[in-house]
């Protein structure tokens, strides 16, 4: 290769020893503030986690060849792997130190107090953030010599790299991969060499692996293999891309071996990603974008990014470099900005690579300063655009050691009775509930953990707790099958989120004795009252009527939620209930009028607005609903209902459970509970054959 053609006469220089030690120690400061306050809501452990979740039940049900099935390719498995290692190795080390070791062990464990099994986990994260601040620092040297460190310590202090690292994302694993796969290329450009460029290959294909957006690191690559072999470049970017490809596939084979799976995933979280996160009210994320970046990058920052646009004309020797690492950031930021669906950890690999361009331009700019002063204003150019943002960084990161759900769940323990039932919105505590209780008594992996583990358990305070179902995106359709005997889709509701009216019946709420709010989900609700009036009056009545008796602020907005604990008394049991008694169709009553019609005239059955017809069975539009009730309410009226039958309060879980049998007739649940309080067989199931 050492004869290969030069795109450019001159050379970038590459990163010298003492640059890189001073990043490594950058990199080492990073990684002590993103483990500083790690286990901050631990053992509640209130993140999604789905990487580990699905690696902790893929390791305690292992066996058979299904044992590397995660059977869900909403995200790839490349990261759920490298959780069931960790867990697995975790398991050999505990068990050589004579602890629990066992996946049975750790599946209690991990519902009792999972901290040791989340901290390795988290620390993974925690190494692939500071693993992103050295290749941000190092990319930025190969660009301009001197920009390393400024553009380390930026993202180093980044809200949201800071936020997102020390919990379990699939985005830090892929952003440190992707970056690793731009400086290899980067090198590449420079000094060529077949093990660079497969090198940079292999970690696009493992970035995608992470995450399916890490294969848009392909875009610069190709750009590079252009730039520097012509003709020869375009030849060669089609093996690269098989090549990652190929990579990718070695990391999830089951997009492979069950592309049906993979198929029905991703049509699943495409429609969720194109209705919006809570339905956003927003045509397109770029506003949330613009508004992330002002913390993360500072005003300086933001503002340097225009000027950015021109270092490929100033920066004659890394121009090729400069272009490829904007085709970089435009590729993971284009879909972000001009989607729906905005998340900050979205934004992962967008923020240390506008960082890089962000310290390269000043330094730039400085340069044309007369040279008696192109130093010290290099120097306040490059205080001036770390100093806000470590500001807010360190704020942030001293406001997370203070989690209100935390809080909230303590204040929980030592006010709430062992009768009482707590309604619960989502983002709010996680408590140890009932029936959560029962399904670990009733699983295998319970008998099989150690008495000691088992003990524990049972010993374990719960509650009568019963999180709200909370619809945040996707769509909500029956299935219908016409006159001509062909099924079709109809949509219930305009939007998904239309759909959270239904299970905000004030009469439901009347059946709890405590119920918990959260910012997290009132605040979308409450800023547009007109669209979602019956939620907005739910919160109306809870704020008349209700006591409040705790009342938890976090810190900072990106502490957490406010929650709110009301104390449902008569006065507000009885406001609460003044549409009527719930009946078994409660769920049925705020179905638009649109899609009864709709139905009704697919079916070419005369017009019923009613839910049950004459003999008392449910209407066909009711019967076209089964799906949506099983997917979205069949949960929640379920453990609803247990929970009043468990404290003897049969006449009020009545409906919930006769709204169940009504379009599910042999949902084991419902029909257990029907028969447990009345004592005899429910009138809904099927007779046998």
């Amino acid at each position: 290769m050492a004869n290969e053609p030069r795109a450019e006469a001159a050379p970038v220089a590459p990163v010298r020893p003492g640059v890189r030690g001073a990043l490594f120690l950058v990199a080492l400061g990073a990684a002590l503030l993103r483990g500083w306050n790690i286990a901050a809501d631990l053992p509640d452990f209130l993140e999604e986690a789905a990487p580990f979740r699905t690696a902790l039940e893929m390791w305690t049900r292992a066996g058979g060849a299904d044992a590397w099935n995660p059977h869900s390719l909403v995200h790839p498995s490349l990261t759920i792997y490298l959780h069931l290692l960790l867990l697995k190795l975790g398991g050999w080390f505990a068990g050589l130190g004579g602890a629990a070791c066992s996946p049975a062990d750790a599946w209690v464990l991990a519902a009792l107090d999972p901290t040791s099994l989340v901290l390795p986990a988290r620390g993974l994260h925690v190494l692939c953030g500071a693993a992103t601040v050295f290749l941000a620092g190092v990319i930025a040297e190969r660009l301009r010599p001197g920009a390393g460190v400024p553009a380390a310590l930026l993202a180093t202090f980044s809200p949201t790299l800071l936020a997102t690292s020390r919990l379990i994302y699939t985005d830090t694993v892929m952003t440190a991969l992707a970056l690793a796969a731009l400086e290899r290329m980067l090198a590449w450009h420079e000094r060529g060499g077949g093990v660079r460029l497969a090198a940079a290959v292999v970690l696009i294909g493992l970035a995608a692996g992470a995450k399916y957006p890490g294969a848009v690191a392909l875009v610069p690559l190709v750009w590079l293999l252009v730039h520097r072999r012509g003709a020869r470049g375009t030849l060669l970017a089609l093996p690269s891309v098989l090549g990652a490809a190929a990579v990718f596939l070695l990391t999830t084979p089951y997009a492979l071996l069950d592309p049906a799976q993979l198929r029905w995933d991703l049509a699943q979280h495409g429609l969720h990603v194109a209705g919006g996160h809570l339905g956003q009210a927003a045509a397109a994320a770029l506003p949330f974008v613009l508004e992330r970046l002002w913390l993360d990058l500072g005003p300086l920052g933001v503002a340097l990014l225009v000027p950015a646009i021109a270092l490929p004309a100033v920066r004659r020797g890394a121009r090729a470099d400069i272009v490829a690492v904007w085709l970089f950031l435009l590729a993971f930021l284009v879909p972000v900005a001009t989607s729906r669906y905005a998340l900050g950890h979205y934004l992962v690999p967008v923020i240390p690579t506008a960082a890089v361009l962000a310290a390269v331009t000043a330094l730039e700019l400085a340069c044309w300063a007369p040279r008696w002063w192109s130093r010290p204003l290099a120097a306040l150019l490059l205080a001036a655009l770390v100093a806000p943002v470590a500001f807010h960084g360190l704020g942030e990161t001293i406001a997370k050691t203070d989690v209100p759900q935390v809080r909230a769940h303590r204040w929980l323990e030592e006010h709430i009775g062992t009768r009482d039932i707590v309604l619960l919105e989502p983002w709010g505590p996680r408590l140890p509930t009932l029936d959560e209780r029962l399904t670990t008594l009733d699983d295998p992996r319970f008998a099989a953990a150690s008495p000691e583990l088992r003990r524990r358990y049972l010993a374990r305070r719960w509650f009568h707790a019963v999180e709200l179902p909370l619809k945040v995106g996707g769509r909500v359709a029956g299935g219908v099958i016409a006159a001509d005997g062909r099924r079709h889709e109809v949509d219930v509701f305009p939007s998904a989120l239309d759909a959270n009216c239904v299970t905000y019946d004030p009469r439901l709420f009347a059946l709890a004795d405590f119920v918990v709010t959260s910012s997290a989900v009132r605040g979308r609700f409450e800023r547009e009252p007109a669209r979602y009036a019956d939620i907005c009056h739910v919160y109306h009545l809870l704020d008349r009527t209700a006591t409040v008796v705790a009342r938890v602020v976090p810190p900072s907005p990106a502490a957490g939620p406010t929650l709110i604990v009301y104390r449902i008394g008569p006065g507000a049991r009885t406001a609460l209930a003044v549409p009527g008694p719930l009946e078994p169709t409660w769920w049925t009553e705020r179905i638009p009028d649109e899609y009864r019609r709709a139905v009704t005239g697919l079916g070419d059955a005369p017009w019923e607005a009613d839910a049950l017809q004459p003999n008392g069975t449910a209407s066909p539009w009711v019967q076209s609903l089964a799906g949506v009730y099983q997917d979205h309410l069949l949960t929640f009226a379920d453990r609803l209902a247990l929970n009043l039958v468990d404290l003897g309060r049969c006449d009020a879980a009545q409906p919930l459970v006769e709204g169940t049998l009504l379009v599910l007739p042999d949902d084991p649940v419902a029909v257990s509970l029907y028969e447990r309080c009345t004592g005899t067989r429910a009138r809904w199931v099927r007779p046998g054959p």
